[in-house]
């Protein structure tokens, strides 16, 4: 599943931003695993422009994440420093 909504951004690059936008959303509603969830949240970041005002609510949003779900998950360590990047 988680596959499918990364590949979103590819699929068309006029709206490739709404669509991983969109796949984050998703990831809310389905709750995806953490480690794919970071990925895709790091996936938007590195789309939008440097220095966009986007970049630091990805970066907050991903720390929630962390925060949230991460209880006992052995790559939390890597995640954080991911989602802090």
């Amino acid at each position: 599943m988680v596959t499918v909504l990364s590949n979103l951004g590819l699929a068309d690059e006029s709206n490739g931003l709404v669509y991983l936008a969109q796949a984050i959303w998703l990831t809310l509603r389905i709750q995806t695993p953490l480690a794919q969830t970071i990925q895709l949240i790091c996936g938007l970041c590195n789309a939008v422009p440097q220095n966009d005002e986007l970049e630091a609510l990805l970066g907050t949003t991903a720390m929630f994440f962390c925060n949230r779900r991460s209880e006992g998950h052995p790559q939390l360590k890597e995640l954080l420093e991911l989602a802090s990047t």
